[in-house]
C-alpha cells in the first residue's frame, strides 16, 4: 500500500475549516463540466486580456464566466473589455491552466489568492456550476473517509439566469410565504429594538434568495445521499451503494449496523470579511447587517429542523483590515445568536505573530467562552491567554490548516506550532484545508500526509485528531458520528494488520485495546517513505521581501 493511499483510507471523518469557493479545484472542476456537460462548457469563455503586476507576479485573467444570456445575467464584454478579448474556454492553453493554482514561491501569495477568486466570481454562482462544485466536492471528500463538511462563505450570492433554466433545474423548495415568514421572525426578534417592521420586507427577499442557495446545497448533499448512502466494506475496499434514500445522517437513535454507514453531512458558518484600514468604517452599521442576515438563518435553521448554519466569523487579511478589537464592543449582538446554536467562531492569529501578552480581544474570548477557531496563530503564542485557559481548566479547539499556512507564507509545516499542540491537554487540534482548491488539491488526505512525518506522528496519535473533529458536529447527529468513528477505525487498523485476531464479542474500544496491544503493523511507523521529510529549510518564521 502506498503512503497516500493509507492516508486516503484512514477515517478522517471531518473537514471543519474549508471556504466554499476554494473548496475544490477549479481546473478539475472544469474538466468535471467538460465531460459530464459539455454543452455548457461550449458557453464557456475567458477573458484573454492579462492584467499586469508591477510586483512581478504572474499575470491572471480577469474573469471566467458563461457567455450567453441563457446562461448569465449578462453577456461579458462591456466598455471595459472588447468582444474580441474573449474566447472559448476550449480555446485556451496551458499558460492559462496554469495561472489557477497558488504557488508557493509566490511574493504575495494571498493577493494571488484573492485574483483567482475575481475571475471566478460570476462562474461559479452559477447555479448549475454551483452545484456541480458541491457534488465534486462530496464525491472526493467521501472516497477521502471524509463525511462531514463546516463550511465558510456569505450565502444569498447565487446567479439565477434571465430564463429562470435554475427552475427545470431544481424543483422549487417551500419557501416561507411572507406573512408566515415575518410572524416567526417577530417571534425570535421580539424586544430586538435594532429590527423592525420596516425591515421584514427587505428581509424577506434576503431570505428567498439564500434559501435558494441552501437549497442547491441541500440537492447536492440530497443528490449524492441517494447515490451513496449505505456503504458496506468489503475486499479490496469495494464500495457497494445501498438503497436507503435519507436525505441526513440518521439519528441517534437508529441503531449502526456493522456493515453499514451513513455518508455526507454539511453545516454552515457565514462569513464577513472585515473591513480594509482604508476604508472608515462604521462598525455598528456593519455589524447590524450581520445581524439581520443571522435572524434570517435561525429561521432556514427552523424550516430544516437542524442546525444546518452553525455559526458566524469575520474574515480577512489581519494585516491589511480593521482588527477584531476594533469591532469587540459591537461583538456581543452576534453572541446572542449562540442560544439559537449559531456560535462565534472566529479566524484570529492567522499570520505569523509573535507576543507574550494578552490583548482585549483574547480576554474577551475567555470571558464569553469563545473556544474554536480559525488558525489560532497567535493564541497559542500567547503566555498569558495559555495560561488562563489552563487555570480555567478550558480546552481550545483549533482548525489547524498546516498546507495553507505554509503556502500563504506563514510557517512551514515541519516548523508549524500547531505541532506542540498534539498532546497538549489544553488545546484540541482538528486538521482542516482552508482554500485547498485554489491550492490545487482536493481533499484533507494531503494535509495529514505531509504533517505526518513533519510533525513525527503515529496513527493513534491521528486517531484523536480525528476525534477531535467530531465535537463540531451538530449534537443531533454527534453520538452518531462518534460511533462510527470507532468502528471506522477498527477497521482500518485491522485493514492495514498482517494478523487476524478475534474480535467478536468485544467492545469497540475492546476491540481497539485488542489491536493495539497485538502491535499490529496497522499502527504505522514514522518511517514511512515519500512523505517530507524533517530537513525543511527556513526558520520558524517565514521571511519575505514583501510581507502580507
Amino acid at each position: 500500500m502506498t503512503e497516500y493511499e493509507h492516508f486516503r483510507q484512514m477515517p478522517k471523518m471531518t473537514n471543519n475549516h474549508l471556504h466554499i469557493f476554494a473548496m475544490f479545484p477549479y481546473r478539475r472542476l472544469l474538466k468535471v463540466i467538460q465531460n459530464i456537460d459539455p454543452e455548457l462548457y461550449s458557453k464557456i469563455y475567458y477573458y484573454d486580456n492579462e492584467v499586469t503586476s508591477s510586483s512581478g507576479e504572474p499575470s491572471i485573467v480577469k474573469y471566467l464566466l458563461t457567455l450567453t444570456n441563457e446562461e448569465s445575467e449578462g453577456v461579458p464584454y462591456n466598455d471595459v473589455s472588447k468582444k474580441e478579448d474573449w474566447k472559448p474556454l476550449a480555446d485556451a492553453g496551458q499558460q492559462f491552466w496554469d495561472l489557477l493554482v497558488v504557488r508557493n514561491h509566490l511574493k504575495n501569495p494571498f493577493k494571488y489568492l484573492e485574483q483567482i477568486q475575481l475571475m471566478f466570481r460570476i462562474f461559479v454562482r452559477h447555479y448549475k456550476i454551483y452545484y456541480y462544485m458541491w457534488y465534486c466536492t462530496l464525491l472526493v471528500n467521501f472516497y477521502n473517509k471524509v463525511y462531514y463538511l463546516n463550511v465558510r462563505g456569505k450565502p444569498g450570492t447565487i446567479n439565477k439566469d434571465v430564463k429562470h433554466g435554475h427552475r427545470l433545474f431544481m424543483e422549487s423548495k417551500n419557501v416561507l410565504p411572507s406573512d408566515a415568514f415575518n410572524k416567526i421572525l417577530s417571534d425570535i426578534s421580539q424586544g430586538d429594538t435594532d429590527i423592525s417592521p420596516s425591515d421584514y420586507k427587505f428581509l424577506y427577499k434576503q431570505y428567498t434568495k439564500i434559501k435558494y442557495e441552501c437549497d442547491l446545497i441541500m440537492k447536492a448533499v440530497s443528490d449524492f445521499n441517494k447515490n451513496h448512502t449505505v456503504v458496506k466494506y468489503i475486499d479490496g475496499d469495494e464500495l457497494i451503494n445501498g438503497k436507503n434514500e435519507i436525505s441526513l445522517p440518521p439519528t441517534e437513535q437508529d441503531r449502526i449496523s456493522d456493515d453499514a454507514y451513513p455518508i455526507m453531512m454539511v453545516q454552515y458558518i457565514i462569513t464577513y470579511h472585515k473591513q480594509p484600514k482604508t476604508l472608515q468604517l462604521d462598525i455598528r452599521k456593519y455589524i447590524m447587517e450581520i445581524k439581520k442576515l443571522l435572524y434570517v438563518a435561525v429561521i432556514i435553521n427552523k424550516d430544516y429542523g437542524y442546525q444546518f448554519f452553525n455559526g458566524i466569523d469575520l474574515v480577512g487579511n489581519e494585516q491589511e483590515t480593521h482588527t477584531l478589537i476594533e469591532y469587540m464592543p459591537y461583538l456581543g449582538k452576534l453572541l446572542y445568536f449562540r442560544k439559537y446554536g449559531i456560535n462565534f467562531i472566529p479566524h484570529y492569529g492567522e499570520s505569523d505573530v509573535s507576543k507574550t501578552e494578552m490583548n482585549p480581544i483574547e480576554k474577551f474570548f475567555i470571558e464569553k467562552n469563545i473556544s474554536r477557531f480559525g488558525h489560532g496563530m497567535e493564541l497559542i503564542e500567547t503566555t498569558d491567554y495559555v495560561s488562563t485557559v489552563i487555570n480555567q481548566k478550558k480546552r481550545i479547539l483549533i482548525e489547524s490548516c498546516p498546507i495553507s499556512n505554509e503556502l500563504m507564507g506563514y510557517y512551514k509545516v515541519v516548523d508549524n506550532p500547531h505541532k506542540d499542540l498534539i498532546d497538549n491537554p489544553n488545546f484540541k487540534l482538528m486538521i482542516c484545508t482552508d482554500d485547498n482548491g485554489l491550492f490545487g488539491y482536493s481533499s484533507v488526505t494531503r494535509d495529514y500526509m505531509i504533517i505526518a512525518n513533519a510533525w513525527n506522528l503515529v496513527d493513534n496519535q491521528f486517531m484523536q485528531i480525528t476525534s477531535n473533529g467530531l465535537e463540531v458536529i451538530d449534537k443531533t447527529y454527534r453520538s452518531y458520528y462518534i460511533q462510527l468513528h470507532k468502528k471506522m477505525w477498527i477497521e482500518f487498523e485491522q485493514r492495514n494488520s498482517f494478523h487476524e485476531i478475534e474480535l467478536e464479542g468485544l467492545s469497540d474500544d475492546d476491540k481497539l485495546s485488542r489491536i493495539r496491544s497485538n502491535k499490529l503493523s496497522g499502527i504505522r511507523s514514522n518511517k514511512l517513505s515519500g512523505i517530507r521529510s524533517n530537513k525543511l529549510s527556513g526558520n520558524k518564521k517565514l521571511k519575505r521581501k514583501n510581507p502580507i
